[in-house]
């Protein structure tokens, strides 16, 4: 996990200081023991982040998109 501090400077001049946390190859990131994962985030502190292995298995596009619409992109017909 790469670790990269980053400053957000707003319109009014403030300034925010965050960390930028980035998944090494074939990981992701999760601060909840899996159930969400990133690629990259922006936190206020590491506390509690932990790098894990992504799955392995890859689907495609298609088979993305029926699982977004519920089976409603099936071009098998």
């Amino acid at each position: 996990m790469t670790q990269l501090p980053i400053i957000y400077t707003y319109g009014d001049g403030t300034a925010r200081r965050r960390i930028n946390l980035l998944a090494g190859d074939g990981k992701l990131l999760t601060n909840d023991g899996g159930v969400t994962t990133y690629t990259c985030v922006d936190v206020d502190t590491t506390d509690g982040w932990a790098e894990i292995d992504a799955p392995g298995e890859e689907i495609s596009d298609t088979e993305a998109l029926r699982i977004i619409t519920g089976g409603a992109a099936d071009d098998t017909q």
